[in-house]
């Protein structure tokens, strides 16, 4: 658990980089996605660190949000990154799981692919504006943005073709 004793001893052994996976803007969802985790610890851990960081005058070690997007949370990302800003987190990357055959990673039905193209669409565009603004670093993986894209040209296709 980090606490401000934790978190001054962690700056002060000259980490560079602390990934955490965040993986919901809610409890709810966080506790689903990390079973076991609890939302609350957390924040009041990480809470903690950016503090020592401040009160140290450390740019280091960097602090990164990974952020998992599925079905069951594309809704939140937008949260995590404000989560994060609000927390003086120094990046956030959202990601999107792959299924791979034979392991427990994701399945089909949790994967962004899954989500609907308007909810896709609308979040991506969301995080995109996010981006422009200040506080953490954003950062969208390319495989979402792709999958945002063709959703985006097939409803744009779909529209030509209902008025051609």
């Amino acid at each position: 658990m980090l606490n401000p004793k934790t978190s001054k001893r962690l700056i002060e052994a000259g980490l560079d980089q602390i990934n955490i996976s965040f993986d919901g803007a809610t409890a709810e969802t966080f506790e689903k996605l990390r079973p076991g985790a609890n939302f609350a610890q957390i924040c009041k851990g990480l809470e903690a660190l950016t503090a020592a960081k401040r009160a140290l005058n450390s740019s280091l070690p960097r602090i990164t949000f990974r952020a998992n997007c599925l079905k069951e949370n594309f809704e939140e990302m937008p949260g995590i990154v404000s989560i994060a800003r609000e927390m003086q987190i120094d990046e956030v990357r959202i990601q999107s799981l792959i299924e791979i055959k034979g392991t427990k990673l994701a399945t089909k039905e949790q994967l962004p692919s899954q989500i609907d193209q308007g909810s896709l669409i609308k979040m991506v565009e969301t995080l995109q504006r996010m981006k422009t603004e200040p506080g953490a670093e954003l950062h969208i993986d390319r495989a979402l943005l792709k999958l945002a894209q063709e959703a985006t040209n097939k409803g744009k296709n779909s529209g030509d073709s209902a008025t051609g």
